[in-house]
């Protein structure tokens, strides 16, 4: 298969499953889709097969030489799994990481599982996968891995939410990049800034976007946002 052209190794893919029927097409796409390692029952509960259907399918994506077992399923090369999934349409695809992450999170998997299908998702708008997504960007962030954890909070501020949770997003979002050395760090305390009804909170993330120039050797605009940050403090209403 290694040393086989993509395209040709497509087409005869494509084509071998096409001659087992729906049902093995449906599976092969959720397994693309979840990718190797998937437990049959989840694949089928994926593909909206019941298991028994599902088990007949698997076994003819077995005996055609697409899939290399099925339990747990996994295809018979990297090569036939990319087929598979190039083959399917985009909004296809994206609706399908969607159900992928509503089904691991339902199932109570790793937050960081869910939050890899929801990066290929298309978003949703619901509170669940925000929270699943800021989850796994805490996880990410106690692994020492701050660029993965704002990138779980960039896809968090895609599913629209509301103005609070937004600010809150956008907060989270920025001490990670900074952590990240990423370029927008600022950029998006400060729209934290911008959406924060809380005093105490302005100065804190005003802080942060002070330490943020202090670290690209901005020395003057440093002050300034600090300075910012003490106008803050010392609004009336804040308690010491």
């Amino acid at each position: 298969l290694a040393r086989l052209r993509p395209r040709a190794v497509a087409a005869s893919v494509l084509a071998r499953i096409g001659r087992r029927g729906p049902e093995a097409l449906e599976l092969a796409r959720c397994l693309a889709v979840g990718g190797d390692g998937m437990a049959l029952g989840r694949a089928c509960a994926l593909a909206s097969l019941d298991l028994e259907t599902g088990s007949v399918a698997a076994d003819a994506l077995v005996a055609s030489g697409v899939l290399d077992g099925c339990e747990p399923l996994a295809f018979a090369h990297p090569l036939v799994r990319e087929a598979v999934y190039d083959d399917m349409p985009r909004s296809g695809r994206a609706r399908r990481h969607a159900e992928a992450a509503r089904l691991l999170h339902d199932e109570g998997a790793d937050p960081e599982l869910v939050a890899a299908q929801l990066l290929r998702a298309s978003g949703s708008g619901e509170r669940w996968a925000i929270e699943a997504l800021r989850l796994a960007a805490r996880r990410a962030l106690d692994r020492g891995v701050p660029e993965g954890a704002a990138r779980y909070l960039r896809r968090g501020l895609d599913e629209r939410p509301s103005r609070s949770l937004r600010a809150e997003l956008l907060a989270e979002c920025g001490f990670a990049a900074r952590l990240a050395g990423a370029v927008d760090a600022f950029e998006l305390l400060e729209q934290a800034v911008e959406l924060s009804a809380d005093r105490v909170e302005r100065a804190r993330l005003l802080t942060a976007m002070g330490q943020t120039r202090l670290d690209q050797g901005r020395m003057a605009d440093a002050a300034q946002t600090f300075e910012r940050g003490l106008r803050a403090l010392d609004a009336p209403g804040v308690d010491e």
